[in-house]
């Protein structure tokens, strides 16, 4: 995604762009920066270095410099 989301900006022929997820997709998140007690643990966690992943993801869609819209498949 991440590589893909840089060929989108730098595509002169990509005027928009549309992002959808798969029929069985969902997102949903917690910040672990307001619970309490975690500490170094957190850190050293795979599930939050996945998620400080994806938070990079999310920014940079939220940076590209294309009209970005999120859809669902309904």
């Amino acid at each position: 995604m991440d590589e893909l989301l840089i060929k989108i900006s730098e595509d002169r022929n990509t005027r928009a762009v549309i992002i959808t997820g798969g029929e069985n997709c969902f997102c949903a998140g917690a910040d672990v920066k307001e619970s309490t007690g975690i500490g170094q643990l957190v850190k050293e966690d795979p599930i939050y270095r996945i998620t400080h992943r994806y938070e990079a993801i999310y920014s940079k869609i939220e940076r590209l410099p294309k009209p970005t819209i999120a859809a669902s498949k309904l």
